[in-house]
């Protein structure tokens, strides 16, 4: 109370039943009390703070992991600069580094990437006489860093991880910085993805985490083999988004959640899910979700499609709106590229808006660029590409194709239909129709029998315009009657009103 009476500290609402609270009138007061203590003073009372924290909240010390975490690692920092790390300053890094992980993985599941890397690169840094707990760590960082796209920072944890744990036996931690890494190259490197040998490692890793259980290990598989599964079929991708979007909700990690969910909406988007289909899962998961902002915000954008689908274009691009909102708000990073490359075009080609979809599409791309992601890159590089094809310049639009096979990607059913359908439609614009006619039928070829009825349809209204500019009317028809059946099995209104009205025309 002296202190009080002399202005450098005041009486605040204790928060502990029991308790008083006191602050410093100001931080220069605090700093300056802090700085008059000895480093040995400081280790003492940050360790003595903690203790007291965990013994006053008993069963809720999980509550405060964070600042439990932090008063540790100041109390072993302080050790160690006094001297030699001796083995209680490595017992108090081992608690710190603990507390820092779990924090981080709470972080991480609450959709905070920023304070998850943080907090995980911390308990990292910390010296560990357990090396196997230490290294469970780097799968989280791993995905943490992946979904802020820093993805080289995440491929030097995930690498330097991977033969360390199967030096000391920890197959578990192994296999799950395995298939993390897996995920991130699947974006960064993905032209040096051997497709078949990596999916059977993939599923070969399911039986090993299935043992001990680890959800989120298992979403993390999953979530890769739907990934490799787009270059196959709709529905096995489909089935695989599934099954990573269970095992997240089991590990309650909103990250995952979302990721997972994004996947998940684009397949049914493309796939042969009917749009009302389409509209009652996700308005069935929104109420599953309800208080989750980032779920719902990746629900909202695919079911922003789907309703733009079915004519309710303004709707659409209200729900889409809102799920950016959200997205930027919560400082979402690989997550919203998702959101773009996968669903935004997609519902401004809908809406017949080139210029937006152009500028969605050329930010997408920018973004991609930026962060190394070549996967994405070269999906929002092909649309931009569309998309200026489509608003006059067939120049421009075979360059930007050019420039696009100059980057690696996966052997991904979406670049192999969009790609070569896209080039196709230059190429006739320019005249040169038999070129044109091969690149279409190359299109179609690789959507048949994939189940992705959107792709599919798309190359084929492709091959019908280029068969039209041959002056092959009654072909042109007959593609344009397969792409407008492709899309009343969707339920694309939109799309089917195009189709009937193009035939029309033609007729």
């Amino acid at each position: 109370m002296s202190l009080v009476r002399k202005e450098l500290i005041r009486a605040e609402p204790a928060t502990l039943p029991g308790e008083e609270a006191f602050r410093f009138r100001h931080a220069l007061i605090r700093d300056a009390a802090y700085g008059s203590l000895s480093k040995g003073a400081r280790s003492e009372l940050h360790e003595a703070h903690a203790a007291w924290i965990e013994q006053t909240l008993g069963d809720r010390a999980g509550e405060a992991e964070e600042i439990l975490g932090y008063h540790l690692e100041q109390a072993y920092r302080y050790r160690a600069e006094l001297g030699p790390v001796d083995g209680k300053a490595l017992e108090l890094a081992d608690q710190a580094r603990r507390r820092l992980g779990s924090a981080g993985r709470l972080a991480f599941r609450r959709g905070d990437t920023r304070a998850a890397i943080n907090l995980l690169e911390r308990a990292r840094s910390l010296p560990s006489t357990d090396e196997g707990a230490w290294l469970e760590l780097a799968p989280d960082l791993g995905f943490a860093l992946f979904e802020a796209g820093e993805f080289e920072q995440a491929e030097a944890v995930l690498s330097d991880a991977i033969p360390r744990a199967a030096a000391i036996g920890e197959r578990h931690t192994e296999r799950h910085a395995w298939l993390v890494r897996g995920v991130v190259r699947q974006f960064s490197q993905p032209g040096q993805i051997d497709l078949d040998g990596t999916i059977r490692q993939a599923e070969e890793s399911l039986a090993v985490l299935q043992e001990v259980g680890d959800d989120l290990a298992l979403t993390r598989a999953w979530m890769l083999l739907s990934a490799l599964y787009a270059c196959r079929d709709a529905v096995s991708q489909r089935a695989a988004a599934e099954r990573a979007f269970e095992h997240a909700r089991r590990a309650s990690s909103g990250s995952d959640e979302a990721l997972s969910l994004a996947v998940l909406g684009f397949v049914l988007l493309e796939g042969p899910t009917p749009a009302n289909e389409g509209v009652r899962i996700c308005q069935r998961l929104l109420e599953e979700m309800e208080n989750d902002p980032l779920a719902e915000a990746t629900v909202n954008a695919c079911l922003a499609s789907f309703v733009a689908m079915q004519g309710g274009l303004e709707e659409g691009r209200a729900l889409l709106a809102q799920s950016r909102a959200t997205m930027q708000e919560l400082g979402i990073g690989h997550l919203r590229l998702l959101v773009e490359v996968s669903l935004a075009w997609h519902l401004e080609m809908l809406a017949d808006d080139l210029a937006a979809a152009e500028r969605t599409t050329r930010a997408a791309a920018e973004r991609a660029a930026e962060i190394a992601d070549n996967w994405y890159y070269v999906i929002a590089s092909v649309d931009l590409a569309r998309v200026v094809c489509e608003r006059g310049n067939a120049a421009e639009c075979l360059r930007i194709l050019d420039e696009s096979e100059r980057h690696p990607s996966p052997p991904d059913v979406e670049i192999l239909v969009k790609r070569p359908a896209a080039r196709a439609l230059a190429l006739a614009r320019l005249g040169r129709l038999e070129e044109a006619e091969a690149f279409a039928r190359e299109a179609v070829d690789h959507a048949e029998g994939t189940e992705f009825l959107g792709f599919h349809a798309a190359a084929l209204l492709v091959l019908a315009e280029v068969l039209r500019l041959a002056g092959r009317p009654t072909e042109a028809a007959t593609a344009l009657e397969e792409a407008r059946s492709l899309y009343e099995r969707k339920g694309n209104v939109v799309s089917a009103a195009k189709a009937r009205a193009m035939l029309e025309e033609l007729r």
